[in-house]
């Protein structure tokens, strides 16, 4: 019995150990992140990223909003601070290489959960960031399967991100642009 216990216990240890040697699926997300406002005590971040899994072939599009606060006029915006319901928002807008017109051509936004039509989100409770997430799976947005097979190569996206924070007399905030990632054919 203490054998064949010793043998399972052994062996269980062995199949964790290449469980948790297994690398994680790779993955390129080409971002850009910064402060696009800052004034007064307050700061305005930005992230715009676009994701491709090289495992799954999956496509993600995503943008974050984050509002901080500075102490003084020169120091940086290093204060985290909650914000109402509705004072962040945050919207994406996802651009693709169009291999027959060779130009960047708008392809998708984002969409708020209770109005597809809207393309921004708004937090719903008290928090310091909001983040706006469509993960396309492998039915990548403005596809064009003939266009890619006759081509014989990969097109690209990339992903702009639209941050903004009411400070109770205007909006204030900006955007910035992930690198482009390539889709393969």
């Amino acid at each position: 019995m203490k054998v064949s216990l010793r043998l399972a216990l052994t062996g269980l240890a062995a199949l964790m150990s290449v469980v948790f040697m297994v690398q994680p699926a790779i993955a390129h997300a080409p971002y850009a992140e910064g402060v696009v406002y800052s004034g007064g005590t307050l700061c305005t971040i930005s992230r715009a990223q676009i994701a491709f899994d090289h495992t799954t072939k999956a496509l993600t599009a995503s943008a974050k909003t984050e509002g901080r606060l500075r102490s003084s006029a020169t120091s940086g915006c290093d204060t985290i601070d909650v914000w109402a319901p509705g004072w962040l928002a945050v919207s994406f807008t996802v651009y693709k290489w169009s291999l027959t017109n060779a130009r960047w051509e708008k392809c998708t936004t984002s969409k708020n959960p209770n109005n597809p039509n809207d393309p921004w989100v708004y937090n719903t409770s008290w928090t310091w960031q909001l983040v706006a997430e469509t993960n396309f799976g492998t039915n990548y947005p403005c596809w064009n399967p003939s266009e890619n097979a006759t081509a014989q190569r990969p097109t690209y996206y990339y992903t702009v991100s639209s941050s903004w924070i009411w400070d109770g007399t205007a909006w204030r905030g900006g955007s910035k642009t992930s690198g482009y990632h390539p889709v393969p054919a």
